[in-house]
């Protein structure tokens, strides 16, 4: 203890990290006390972290969520500071950090603490305020006020104002090299070390009965990058959409976020390119090119690849965090300041996630709060290193199981590599913050690729035969969006299905299940035109690719598997496409004597356009070629060879030209109902694939034989 009078100013050491200042210098000066600014270090080597992890584990459960690059850095920053050199032969130095703000005048401070160490010589650390306090108290007016106290641990609750803070403390010269190495070797929060050391009476710790010190708020400069904890990170943000509504929405809350170190990349699912053009990239032209967002259309796939997606292609990597909404989010106004704020408040490799209270929007638009809206989690905050983890999950030699969606798949992730609810955080920052809307379903009426979807989308799997294209065709007959997926496709108006044979950026061709093959060809604006130049050639359909049969059945949730098999078995190869069998339909026509040829061609085409697997043209009697050398005759033979040129140019297996040959002349039957049956009949006798047989008459083109 130094010999001097209570009349000496008493000198402060307050940490002081690059971009704050001494809050309370004014006051510091008013008072009388001489304020020192002591610079913080990121050098954290001489941390030892020896307490045994069992006994950190029974004083604070939850200590690995303050083990942040922050605290470590304080830690190493307060040993440095009670060790200079400079404070030797003055053991009323006040160590603190730069928020420290005095109400008692140093000289009356001063006598009370060269009283209390002379009564209590054996003590290690007089802590200058009884609890933590945001707000200036009124100074001291009794001498009751300048009293100490034993630091009461074992009465009071752990995490609260009375534990926390380390803005003002005098550790006299003898104990300081003894609390450094308490910094240096307990992994906790400085606050919560001096707790636990002076419950296990390694420390005699005394606290004033009055507030002597509060702390003012800090001032954090955006050049202050030193302490991880008050950096601004920089923040991309994923977003897939199929909804237009939802991408409206989501694009306008995040352009008038203020907060800059963002930038916005959209996967846009489900649409053709035309309408991708034109209706959705035309409408934020603007933010596009003043680099604020990233727009692009993919086609469907899984879960995981449908999230990477926003990102694909694009220099991401040197963001800090990688923001997952899912179009179905409402965020709420300053959310972005917010999770910057909430990520310097766990540890630097922890990802984020919201699981709790939200609002939910009712059938009637009216929003209903369930606490359970939020299902697994939403709004995934990844850290770099869980990020780049998700993309090596795409490309990895056994898929990863994607459960009901990406959030079970970002959640499973975030537990690997460490993760941290942010609810309770924005319950006090953002109370109520989350609004769910219901989300659309996938667009589209192809029922008949249902299950393939399931299977193809059941595992995180990056292969193109799996990816569903959303194309626009026009045909001369009709402009349809077409679905693509694998080597099966269908029209979205009336689940028309066709056989892929050939698929490039440039031409798309499939063979109709109801009729032939048929060219398209691409666009400027990315859609497919028929070719018109000439009839397309019939090709083969090609064999499905097989594979062996995996361990999970499609649509088989990753919970449901056995037991045994829970712990990172997976299937080798992925699922099959299912194999659906089309319907064949057939349609036939009596010839008659009052038939042109005109409206046989007619009638052909129109069912062929319409569907039909098979038309079948039948001849009576009268109408062979072989009979007499009379005009009727020669008019049926004029007939049968014009009906033989359009079933070479239809294809024969596709048009026959058959003679009645019937069980019953179709001279008795003319009037009879009973034609249409023994003309159906004989139909489904020849072609035994067929599952529905139809006698439609020349003149009725009008009814769709479907």
């Amino acid at each position: 203890m130094t010999a001097s009078s209570s009349t000496s100013a008493l000198r402060c050491a307050f940490l002081l990290t690059p971009g704050e200042i001494l809050e309370a210098a004014e006051e510091l000066h008013r008072l009388g006390y001489q304020a020192e600014p002591y610079p913080t270090t990121q050098d954290v080597s001489p941390l030892r972290d020896t307490v045994p992890p069992a006994e950190l584990d029974y004083f604070l459960p939850a200590w690995r969520d303050h083990n942040t690059p922050y605290v470590r850095s304080l830690r190493s920053s307060f040993a440095r500071l009670l060790t200079d050199p400079r404070w030797q032969g003055d053991d009323f130095i006040i160590f603190g950090e730069s928020d420290a703000a005095p109400v008692t005048e140093s000289q009356a401070l001063r006598r009370a603490l060269e009283r209390e160490l002379a009564a209590h010589p054996e003590t290690d650390l007089l802590r200058l305020f009884h609890h933590k306090t945001v707000a200036p108290g009124e100074p001291p007016a009794s001498p009751a006020q300048f009293l100490f106290s034993p630091y009461l641990t074992a009465s009071r609750t752990k995490c609260s104002l009375y534990v926390w803070g380390t803005h003002a403390l005098v550790v006299p010269a003898a104990s300081r090299e003894k609390v450094a190495r308490l910094f240096l070797n307990n992994i906790l929060p400085i606050d919560n070390a001096l707790e636990m050391a002076a419950s296990r009476g390694e420390l005699n710790i005394r606290v004033a009965e009055h507030n002597h010190f509060y702390q003012q708020p800090r001032t954090h400069s955006a050049d202050k990058t030193v302490s991880y904890a008050w950096r601004r990170r920089k923040i991309a943000i994923g977003l897939c959409v199929r909804n237009l509504m939802h991408l409206d929405r989501l694009a306008a809350w995040f352009l008038a976020e203020p907060y800059a170190e963002s930038h916005l990349f959209i996967a846009v699912k489900g649409m053709t390119e035309p309408v991708f053009r034109n209706l959705v990239e035309a409408r934020w032209h603007s933010a596009i090119q003043t680099g604020r967002m990233t727009l692009r259309l993919f086609p469907e796939k899984n879960p995981g690849s449908n999230v990477l997606d926003a990102f694909r292609g694009s220099d991401a990597e040197h963001y800090d965090l990688f923001l997952m909404l899912r179009e179905s989010d409402a965020p709420a106004p300053g959310f972005m300041e917010t999770l910057n704020a909430f990520h310097s408040s766990i540890p630097e490799n922890y990802s984020g996630y919201y699981q709790g209270t939200a609002w939910e929007l009712a059938a009637d638009g009216t929003p209903v709060r369930k606490d359970d809206a939020c299902g697994q989690g939403t709004c995934f905050s990844l850290t770099r290193e869980t990020f780049l983890a998700l993309r090596e999950l795409e490309g990895a030699p056994e898929p990863e199981p994607c459960g009901d969606g990406e959030q079970d798949l970002l959640f499973r992730l975030v537990t690997r590599y460490g993760r941290k609810n942010m609810a309770p955080f924005l319950g006090r920052e953002l109370p109520g913050h989350f609004l769910i809307y219901p989300c659309a379903s996938q667009p589209g009426k192809c029922h008949s690729l249902q299950k393939a979807r399931q299977a193809s989308r059941q595992y995180f799997r990056h292969e193109e035969k799996l990816w569903e294209h959303v194309l626009e065709l026009r045909h001369p007959g009709w402009c349809d969006h077409f679905h693509l997926l694998g080597k099966e496709g269908c029209r979205a108006a009336n689940g028309d299905r066709a056989s892929i044979q050939e698929f490039t950026d440039r031409q798309l061709c499939v063979k109709w299940d109801k009729w032939g093959v048929e060219c398209f060809v691409r666009e400027s604006d990315g859609g497919f035109r028929m070719k018109q130049d000439a009839a397309s050639e019939a090709k083969p359909s090609p064999t499905p690719e097989t594979a062996p049969a995996p361990i999970l059945s499609p649509g088989t949730h990753p919970t449901a598997i056995p037991a045994g098999k829970r712990n990172g078995d997976k299937p080798a190869t992925l699922p099959p496409l299912p194999e659906l069998s089309a319907e064949r339909r057939g349609v036939c026509t009596l010839a008659r004597q009052e038939t042109t040829p005109e409206e046989l061609r007619e009638w052909i085409t129109f069912h062929l356009k319409t569907g039909a697997s098979v038309v079948a043209v039948y001849l009576p009697e009268e109408r062979k070629e072989n009979s007499a050398e009379t005009d009727a005759g020669r008019e049926a033979h004029k007939m049968k060879q014009y009906l033989d040129s359009l079933a070479e140019k239809y294809g024969a297996d596709r048009v026959w030209i058959r003679p009645w040959n019937g069980d019953i002349p179709v001279s008795q039957l003319r009037e009879s109902s009973a034609l249409a049956a023994q003309a159906k009949e004989r139909m489904r006798r020849e072609d035994g694939t067929l599952s529905a047989c139809l006698f439609s008459e020349p003149e009725k083109t009008g009814e769709s034989s479907t």
